[in-house]
């Protein structure tokens, strides 16, 4: 009951999330950003880099909101929601989206790792942000990049590699059968 109540508030928080950048950003395209790998090296300026894996370092800019987060459990939970967030936006994506969706889309990963509410995840996926920037010119390549980047993060967290070549059909929601 606890784990179900739990599953049940992180998909409230992501989906809150997810409503403010949407209301936030939807009549505004003027100040939505397109970024190239160069904008995202300017947003994570590192301060400094440590050395261990538990610091990734302090960032001049766009720096990480939440503390860490503590509970194993709860942490694995969050980063099993949000993934499916990632996955399924990537997978429900427009086939060949405009300026403005490409834009949002970006945005709200940009925003989503300051948000992220495990602070020494979002600082980690904020490293990688710089190394694998958004791709969002199309539904299997922003597909293809969520792929990519949570491969990434697997392989810190010693886990298998997922194989990419499947993943719209992996990820697919199944909440309509609307043609593309």
């Amino acid at each position: 009951m606890i784990r179900k109540l739990k599953s049940v508030l992180i998909s409230l928080f992501l989906l809150t999330v997810f409503i403010f950048l949407f209301i936030h950003f939807k009549d505004s395209p003027s100040s939505i950003q397109h970024f190239s790998k160069s904008d995202v090296k300017a947003l994570f300026i590192p301060k400094r880099i440590a050395n261990n894996d538990k610091d990734v370092g302090i960032l001049e800019e766009g720096d990480t909101i939440m503390p860490e987060l503590g509970n194993a459990t709860l942490k694995a939970e969050l980063g099993r929601s949000a993934w499916r967030v990632i996955h399924t936006m990537a997978a429900r994506f427009p086939v060949a989206p405009d300026d403005d969706q490409k834009s949002t889309f970006k945005s709200f990963i940009m925003l989503f790792s300051r948000l992220y509410p495990c602070g020494q995840c979002a600082r980690h996926f904020q490293s990688l942000l710089v190394e694998f920037p958004p791709v969002m010119d199309s539904r299997e390549k922003a597909s293809q990049w969520a792929c990519e980047i949570h491969n990434q993060v697997n392989l810190k967290l010693k886990k298998p590699k997922f194989n990419c070549t499947d993943v719209l059909s992996h990820w697919k929601c199944g909440c309509d059968d609307v043609k593309d």
